[in-house]
């Protein structure tokens, strides 16, 4: 779009004193904006708007917010200079002009500067008009409790954080996580480490890179944020768990980092470049910063990476895959539990989350004679496997999967402790549970029952799992 010149109101002084010399007096202006009616679109910070689907009242609020600005004095102004995290608002016009006003703080003051340079105070109206929730620093430290246990433990398995155990740690969330099977996690991890990998690449080609000194300092905002906040006590607990500290695993991240902040640089330059009027790419008209970003990286950034390149980047990731399906079995064993709250959360994430295409497979293959794998036969008691296995907890999952033909994905579950003693607790659960059915409708349901766990060298132990019938009553058979 061209750029509009502003149309500017003097302002009037009344002198109430004689032998004032009006030649030395500074000269305010106002800004001056068009009609409404020929606004043909908004742009408030990193999301535009067409002016039609805007309500006309909050419009017209808005033109009269930005014209009530006053211009501040010469040497007030001196003292102003934007930082970098700005908000802006631009109108486009019907002639395809359009004007940007820039917002920012300063000493705990609203300002707005126009493209010209000049600046305005009583610019606290932005908030009623751009969602404060996209300036709001984003948490250093807030990983899911389930997620940093499978991280750590992980960490302790690889002398580097290479490739590989990206792959791996990627296939296992997915898996544990977002109800993926195996064969899908495998795919969705491959994908994502090789954009991934092409983003870092593209933004060092272009010269955006993180200083050793940058990344001091964000470790040092990590541990600091991590020391200061008395509710990170859980994460402490883990950390003591998994026999390290923070300090030391986010060394141990230190390349990783360098590589999740390089690719947060570069989206931040689109960020700016977008909420500054760049809202195209190529001949592609992007409505918000995200939808800019993913086009950007499917046009722009992957097309830039030489064949070459792309290839050295794929046989890293069919290494990394043929580790883990070769390490596999390794890579599952469970460390010892030291949280019976951890070890009935795998259980039930294992347990509750069922593919219907792996179900179907198993129920087919059971025959009177075969043996029924147990999930988590080690985290269980003698006891604790002939109690299961006699109330024929073993594949009631799977027949439920293949009963109502659906998956079966845990929504959400709620652990109660019921009694706490040194070597014996018994908690109860609920969970709830989705089916998604064919005709894109889900189903919800839940399930109820309890664990009795039992602390047995050095470790927990499951010694009964018992699921509530619908009459309340136990066992279900």
């Amino acid at each position: 779009m061209k750029r509009k010149n502003y149309l500017y109101i003097l302002g009037v002084t009344v002198l109430l004193c004689s032998g004032c010399d009006n030649a030395n007096r500074e000269s305010k202006t106002n800004v001056k904006l068009p009609e409404l009616d020929a606004i043909d679109e908004l742009q408030l910070n990193l999301t535009r708007i067409s002016a039609d689907d805007y309500p006309n009242a909050k419009l017209a609020d808005l033109a009269e917010d930005i014209e009530s600005a006053e211009q501040v004095d010469v040497k007030e102004a001196e003292k102003l200079h934007r930082p970098e995290d700005y908000l802006t608002i631009t109108l486009g016009y019907e002639d395809d002009s359009q004007d940007t006003f820039y917002f920012f703080q300063y000493e705990g003051e609203w300002y707005m500067e126009t493209e010209a340079g000049v600046f305005y105070r009583n610019a606290e109206f932005v908030q009623d008009y751009i969602s404060q929730v996209e300036v709001i620093p984003e948490s250093v430290f807030s990983p899911e409790p389930e997620f940093l246990r499978l991280r750590l433990g992980l960490e302790d398995r690889f002398d580097t954080l290479d490739t590989k155990y990206e792959f791996v740690l990627g296939v296992q969330t997915d898996m544990q996580f977002h109800g993926m099977t195996e064969e899908e996690a495998i795919v969705s991890t491959r994908a994502s480490l090789m954009e991934k990998y092409q983003i870092c690449q593209y933004a060092l080609q272009g010269g955006i890179e993180i200083s050793d000194e940058e990344l001091d300092q964000i470790l040092n905002q990590y541990q600091e944020a991590f020391a200061d906040d008395a509710a990170r006590s859980e994460y402490k607990s883990i950390y003591e768990e998994a026999g390290t500290t923070l300090q030391e695993s986010l060394e141990k991240n230190r390349e990783l980092i360098r590589i999740d902040k390089t690719i947060k640089k570069l989206y931040q330059k689109l960020q700016n470049d977008f909420r500054n009027g760049q809202t195209k790419v190529g001949n592609k008209d992007c409505k918000d910063v995200n939808e800019y970003y993913q086009i950007y990286v499917e046009d722009v950034v992957k097309s830039s990476i030489e064949e070459t390149e792309r290839n050295k980047l794929e046989k890293s990731l069919d290494d990394a895959e043929r580790y883990y399906k070769e390490n596999k079995a390794e890579l599952e064993k469970n460390d010892p539990y030291t949280d019976p709250e951890s070890l009935i959360w795998d259980f039930l994430n294992e347990y509750l989350n069922v593919s219907l295409e792996q179900a179907t497979d198993q129920m087919q293959q059971l025959t009177e004679n075969s043996s029924v794998h147990i999930v988590m036969e080690d985290a269980f008691t003698s006891e604790g496997i002939e109690q299961v296995t006699a109330n024929r907890y073993p594949l009631m999952m799977e027949k439920l999967a293949v009963d109502i033909g659906s998956d079966i994905i845990i929504e959400e579950v709620e652990i109660n402790p019921e009694s706490d003693s040194e070597t014996e607790r018994r908690y109860s659960f609920c969970a709830d549970l989705d089916y998604p059915m064919a005709d894109n409708d889900t189903v919800t349901d839940e399930i109820k029952g309890y664990f009795d766990v039992q602390f047995l060298d050095n470790e927990w132990k499951i010694d009964a799992f018992m699921v509530r019938s619908f009459d309340g009553s136990y066992p279900l058979s």
